[in-house]
């Protein structure tokens, strides 16, 4: 939950690692010997405030934090819970935790490794708060059952949309090092409100430490979220989250929150609204506002429903700030709203019973040459009878011919895995020369990358990048170097 108090900005610089692991996973080392109850929490950043645990660095704890609301809407809430809110409990945090050894100056190490939600979550329009609080005067609630085993939740079952279950906790922060109490509504240096949906399980977040022990707390539970949380809440819920916590004493220059995430998978099909104006607040209102037109005239939503959608799927960004006297704001509807079909040629469509998802050409990744070097464990193979896929297509053909298949085919392969690592949990390790996988039966094609190159058989090709084929209907795959 979040209220509009300045711009908050991120610069993400895009980096991967040759070692993915499932967000979720713990080993017996990262079980949590440290917890912090769900009556533990604090309603201001305070140095003052005396810890409710102290761990050593290195330590991982758990959390077990109410809603956003402190507790005051439930299942069974309706619109006027909203009217009665008291805002002063809004937005607690539970903690603080003490770390041994934590001094001003330190970066403190924050994994995320496991986050649960409960069965249920809400998302409310409160008067006078949000991007367009003066267009939306009155008082709404949305109640969700969330599917926690099929990692969804059904925003309208008739019409068919439904929203992947992201989780993330909306606060995540220190202490300030400055005498007083400071409110936990805003983001701070030290972190705090930050609303970033990127900082779910297998994600890292470093904070500067400004008081003594860090004093590190955590909070606002979110189960999905659109970058912007338009409407000023996400799908709110109570959470309980796992991290480790260690202090840090190489990076000096962290002054601001930083952060790491394991977000690979680019959905296909997106629809956007653009707002342009001088103004970036009138910018942005424009491109949400279009968004909720288009939904309540493509989708039949209400308009309070629009609004809620957009805050809890959409992407608010700006596309440009240079150009002036006008800047271009958008929305990204990150709806499943259409499912794509299966495409032999616009590469790799997975199929779940949540979502649907594809990689894009390579021209729209910008990948740097030799950035990753990858191989699937297991490999990941796909077969299908006519057009329909029935298990996850890795070997694309596309149009180019053979000859042109030298980086073009190694970049988008590494694009395609690092999509599956992240859907599918696949573990990866670093590639060994000369390793081979085994022969593959006739009815399932390798993952060599393209398609064998894009070869209408399987013959030999892409020799230098690592694909060797065998006849038509098996093939090899060397590891990418």
């Amino acid at each position: 939950m979040r209220e509009t108090v300045g711009l908050h900005a991120t610069l993400a610089l895009v980096m991967y690692s040759a070692e993915v692991s499932s967000p979720t996973a713990t080993t017996p080392a990262e079980m949590s010997i440290h917890s912090v109850k769900r009556h533990q929490n604090h309603l201001a950043w305070d140095k003052s405030i005396q810890p409710v645990v102290y761990v050593q660095s290195g330590e991982t704890i758990t959390f077990d934090c109410l809603d956003a609301s402190n507790g005051q809407i439930t299942p069974t809430s309706t619109a006027s819970t909203i009217s009665s809110l008291v805002f002063s409990q809004l937005d607690q945090v539970s903690g603080p935790v003490h770390i041994e050894g934590a001094l001003p100056g330190d970066t403190l190490q924050v994994d995320v490794l496991k986050i649960e939600t409960a069965n249920w979550g809400w998302t409310g329009i409160i008067p006078g708060f949000g991007l367009l609080h003066d267009e939306f005067s009155e008082p709404a609630l949305k109640i969700w059952k969330l599917d926690t085993n099929g990692g969804f939740a059904w925003f309208d079952r008739e019409k068919g949309i439904k929203i992947p279950l992201r989780p993330f906790p909306g606060e995540m922060g220190l202490a300030p090092g400055k005498d007083g109490a400071f409110s936990t509504i805003p983001p701070y240096n030290t972190g705090g409100n930050l609303d970033t949906k990127y900082l779910r399980a297998g994600s890292t977040l470093y904070l500067p430490i400004e008081a003594e022990g860090g004093l590190f707390s955590i909070g606002d539970g979110h189960a999905a979220q659109g970058d912007g949380e338009v409407c000023g809440t996400a799908i709110e819920t109570p959470i309980q989250v796992m991290v480790r916590l260690t202090v840090r004493k190489d990076k000096p220059y962290t002054k601001t929150p930083h952060y790491t995430t394991t977000e690979s998978a680019i959905q296909e099909e997106y629809y956007c609204t653009t707002g342009v104006d001088a103004n970036i607040e009138t910018a942005t209102k424009a491109a949400v506002r279009y968004m909720i037109d288009y939904l309540v005239a493509e989708h039949q939503l209400e308009r309070t429903e629009a609004y809620m959608l957009c805050s809890v799927a959409g992407d608010l960004k700006l596309h440009e700030v240079v150009d002036m006297p006008n800047y271009v704001g958008r929305i990204k509807a990150d709806l499943p709203l259409k499912a794509p079909s299966p495409s032999k040629s616009n590469g790799l469509v997975m199929l779940t019973p949540s979502f649907s998802i594809t990689v894009p050409h390579l021209d729209e990744l910008q990948l740097a040459k030799d950035s990753i070097a990858f191989e699937l464990a297991p490999p990941i193979l796909y077969s299908y009878t006519s057009s329909i896929i029935t298990a996850a297509e890795l070997a694309v053909y596309h149009p180019y011919p053979a000859a042109t298949h030298t980086k073009q085919a190694t970049m988008k392969f590494l694009a395609i895995a690092l999509a599956l690592f992240a859907l599918t949990g696949t573990q990866a390790r670093p590639a060994a020369e000369d390793t081979f996988v085994p022969d593959l039966a006739a009815d399932s094609k390798a993952a060599c990358g393209y398609g064998a190159c894009g070869a209408p058989t399987w013959t030999t090709c892409c020799y230098p990048y690592g694909c060797v084929a065998a006849s038509s209907g098996q093939g090899k795959c060397f590891r990418y170097q």
